[in-house]
Protein backbone atom coordinates (compact mmCIF):
# COMPACT_ATOMS: atom_id res chain seq x y z
CA UNK A 1 0.00 0.00 0.00
CA UNK A 2 2.95 2.26 0.93
CA UNK A 3 4.08 1.69 -2.51
CA UNK A 4 0.95 3.06 -4.24
CA UNK A 5 0.84 6.13 -2.18
CA UNK A 6 3.93 7.20 -3.41
CA UNK A 7 3.63 6.46 -7.18
CA UNK A 8 0.31 8.50 -6.24
CA UNK A 9 2.93 11.48 -4.88
CA UNK A 10 5.56 11.55 -7.86
CA UNK A 11 2.42 11.12 -10.58
CA UNK A 12 0.80 14.74 -8.52
CA UNK A 13 4.40 15.85 -8.56
CA UNK A 14 5.14 15.04 -12.42
CA UNK A 15 1.41 16.79 -13.02
CA UNK A 16 2.86 20.34 -11.35
CA UNK A 17 6.33 20.01 -12.67
CA UNK A 18 4.36 19.70 -16.17
CA UNK A 19 2.10 22.37 -15.14
CA UNK A 20 4.68 24.49 -14.21
CA UNK A 21 6.77 24.02 -17.77
CA UNK A 22 3.97 24.57 -19.69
Amino acid sequence: MAKVRLVDQIKRIMKMMMDSVT
